[in-house]
């Protein structure tokens, strides 16, 4: 049996302008998304089955090998999605599933799907381990978009990000913040298509290179800072700075105005998870979020793989 497993993540700096050749901070985190593959030397099909974090079947499906055609599945939307996906992955591979082969594939979420941690991007990963081809072209190919996340499925720590030229370009950093107990994942409940934002996003045009460079200098300012106060005012410049841009409000000023502290947006604006900077302990910040109607609000260390 083949077992592998990859790293959900967070888009910390860059996010849209990591698109257009920012660099852009990302981190991968310890929950993520497991694949275990069995082969039996009879049959022609793929039979997969999909897990959610409390171990329930949220998807199933059958395929034809080696045409990958679906005979039976639990969600059609899914089912095209999963055979864009395999037939990507097996047009760089054609001799693949060319013998006479059958298999069982099992995947299992770490996290709640609803999160937005990488349900798609770590199945990419996997599916391309698989079969042994290129993650980020397969990634390209099949739904698009900067593919940092694919560079934090198989990372082991923080990771700084670019396109350049296109091509993605990325180096592991050792990032760990003095004041990671300042900071919190709150979760938002309001998952946002990642595809659907990109494509609002360049409906903007092309941001101007000096905007650019305004990302590339809060992302090194952000490594730099040395104090939560040092952090908070590069979250208040680069929030105004995307914002504008995008003709949005902040967060902080659409839904925490009076958080004492400062509140992000993670990847794509408007859902999953922000990130809340603050001076005050643990206890007050989790139950100032709760009041708030916000439960789930989670430390650095609890989330960011270490």
């Amino acid at each position: 049996m083949k077992a592998l497993h990859a790293h959900g993540k967070f888009l910390l700096t860059g996010e849209y302008f990591v698109l257009n050749g920012a660099q852009a901070l990302a981190v991968p985190l310890s929950k993520g998304q497991h694949l275990s593959v069995e082969s039996f030397p009879e049959g022609n099909s793929i039979s997969w089955k999909s897990l959610d974090v409390n171990g329930r079947v949220w998807f199933e499906a059958t395929l034809s090998l080696p045409d990958l055609a679906i005979k039976e599945c639990s969600d059609e939307a899914i089912a095209g999605r999963l055979q864009l996906l395999l037939r990507n992955a097996a047009s760089a591979r054609p001799d693949f599933f060319s013998s006479q082969k059958s298999y069982r594939v099992s995947t299992r979420l770490e996290f709640p799907r609803e999160w937005g941690l990488g349900t798609s991007s770590t199945l990419v990963w996997l599916v391309a381990k698989w079969l042994g081809v290129d993650p980020f072209e397969l990634q390209f190919k099949t739904f698009g978009g900067s593919a940092y996340d694919i560079a934090c499925a198989g990372a082991s720590a923080p990771l700084l990000y670019r396109l350049k030229g296109g091509r993605p370009e990325w180096q592991e950093l050792s990032y760990s913040p003095p004041f990671a107990s300042q900071m919190w994942f709150v979760y938002l409940g309001r998952k946002q298509n990642s595809r659907e934002e990109i494509a609002r996003f360049k409906q903007k045009g092309k941001p101007a290179s000096t905007m650019i460079r305004e990302v590339d200098m809060l992302t090194d300012r952000w490594l730099a800072a040395a104090t939560v106060a040092d952090l908070q005012a590069v979250i208040a410049d680069h929030e105004q700075l995307v914002g504008s841009f995008l003709g949005r409000e902040p967060v902080k000023k659409r839904l925490f105005s009076d958080f004492p502290g400062e509140v992000k947006s993670l990847g794509a604006w408007g859902g999953d998870f922000v990130l809340a900077v603050s001076d005050e302990p643990d206890e007050f910040v989790k139950a100032w979020f709760q009041k708030k109607g916000y439960d789930i609000c989670l430390n650095w260390s609890a989330l960011v793989l270490h």
